[in-house]
């Protein structure tokens, strides 16, 4: 009998609390909307020659395509996709990049290649949004030896870490600031 009245109880609350006056609706995520920036404008910010024992020369505008030929145009995005937790850079030639990325206040990081790492990619300016781009030629001789390595990266802050230890270097450096819009 005790067993009944407890089912008949139990039974009850049950429809009493599955009314559909009390249905809630799982929250929706808020929608970010896609980003879609296109290249505005640029700015040469450093262009140097720098070899060991000397100090670094400033090297005219004109220069940049007999150092880099068309590395320069062909590296610097044209167009930038930021979709919730990825961004896509879009190059002149169509090539696409595609990172994990996440804002952090006013900046934009790319996942690195070590586990939880991560690279300032560009921040929101006044002007638009800004991608540093930094291209080098580095001719090394060490132990009549000789390597030349050319290379770019985004956000590169400086050129202190591609200088060589060697009897003998030269680097090439170049920096541009891109705006998008």
């Amino acid at each position: 009998m005790k067993l009944a009245q407890i089912s008949v109880v139990v039974g009850c609350l049950f429809f009493i609390s599955c009314s559909q006056n009390e249905i809630v609706d799982p929250p929706t995520p808020p929608q970010q909307e896609i980003l879609d920036f296109a290249l505005d404008r640029q700015e040469l910010r450093s262009f140097k020659s720098i070899e060991k024992s000397r100090d670094a020369v400033d090297l005219d505008e004109s220069q940049i395509k007999e150092q880099f030929d068309t590395r320069v145009k062909s590296f610097i995005p044209v167009k930038i996709i930021i979709d919730n937790d990825s961004t896509v850079l879009v190059k002149i030639s169509g090539l696409e990049e595609s990172y994990e990325s996440t804002w952090e206040s006013d900046k934009l990081y790319i996942q690195g290649t070590d586990e939880g790492s991560k690279i300032l990619l560009g921040e929101k300016t006044e002007m638009g949004f800004m991608l540093t781009c930094s291209f080098y030629s580095n001719k090394v001789t060490q132990n009549a030896r000789s390597y030349h390595s050319l290379g770019q990266d985004y956000s590169l802050e400086d050129y202190t870490s591609l200088i060589a230890d060697a009897e003998h270097y030269k680097l090439v450096w170049l920096q541009v600031a891109s705006f998008y819009n």
